[in-house]
């Protein structure tokens, strides 16, 4: 199965890399899966971009006051721990222009942002944008957990299930393994060598964007390195582009400069596996 969505493609400048990406993420056209147009697609992606975004990476940017009412509620979820460890780490929540925020992320899935933004008016309000972006409830799935001798695979059909600790479990020095759980659900930009980058979101960035919406709330945080960002390599650009002067940014997502492609759904799978053996000493 596939879904609608818009893709930068055409920032990949190496263009094995690029269809590579098209030929595996997206689903090509039933009529043509050669190389050759898999290559005009790549082509047309990059005719579309368009000139550089200015100041990209640099959106405006409006502190939101934590004795603001809806934050002040949302300290008070079971999970809210969560929050003030990031806030304890330096991060703040913020109104952040949406345009300028660099996307280190190549594509959206435009069904899933319309799913998640189906209430909001034109333009959404700021207590719509609250909930969209800061919502009081953590996103799951289902989980489908299978067993055999030596390992287990769970699977979802979100990804936002991920590993959290690995290794020894704290107040459990007997028990080694992982920790499986789901991301924070909010719309969440970082800051890497003061440019500005949506990590997380950006389905309901865009959702609200093509409402109307100008700027969104987010908790907002410093990394040093764009590994520290958790950018996953299979559906990221590199960090000197990021960097550039010419970066993928949310407006080329939102002023139809991305691709109209169909992207494969995925589906998140974590394995662990165990064994137990004899040594023999000289």
């Amino acid at each position: 199965m596939s879904v609608k969505a818009l893709s930068l493609i055409g920032f990949i400048t190496d263009p094995a890399k690029a269809i590579l990406y098209l030929k595996l993420r997206c689903a090509p056209d039933p009529a043509d899966k050669s190389d050759a147009a898999v290559h005009a697609d790549w082509l047309a992606a990059k005719a579309k971009l368009g000139a550089p975004v200015a100041r990209a990476g640099r959106p405006r940017m409006r502190p939101i006051p934590m004795s603001d009412p809806y934050l002040q509620a949302l300290m008070k979820v079971s999970w809210a721990a969560r929050i003030r460890h990031l806030l304890d780490q330096g991060a703040s929540f913020q109104m952040v222009e949406i345009d300028r925020l660099i996307a280190g992320q190549v594509s959206v899935d435009l069904e899933k942002a319309a799913a998640q933004c189906a209430g909001l008016s034109r333009p959404p309000t700021q207590e719509q944008l609250m909930t969209l972006a800061l919502p009081f409830e953590i996103a799951s799935d289902k989980v489908y957990v299978s067993r055999q001798d030596q390992s287990i695979v769970i699977r979802s059909n979100s990804l936002n299930l991920l590993i959290g600790e690995q290794g020894p479990m704290p107040g459990a020095p007997h028990v080694i393994g992982i920790n499986v759980g789901w991301t924070l659900p909010f719309i969440h930009a970082v800051r890497l060598k003061d440019r500005y980058i949506l990590h997380n979101g950006y389905n309901r960035a865009v959702g609200a964007r093509l409402a109307g919406a100008t700027e969104i709330p987010a908790i907002v945080r410093d990394v040093p390195d764009a590994a520290a960002a958790g950018f996953e390599q299979a559906n990221t650009v590199d960090e000197a582009l990021l960097m550039s002067d010419n970066p993928p940014t949310m407006r080329h997502f939102a002023q139809g400069r991305a691709l109209d492609v169909r992207l494969r759904r995925t589906t998140r799978i974590l394995q662990v596996n165990w064994s137990q053996h004899l040594m023999y000493e000289d």
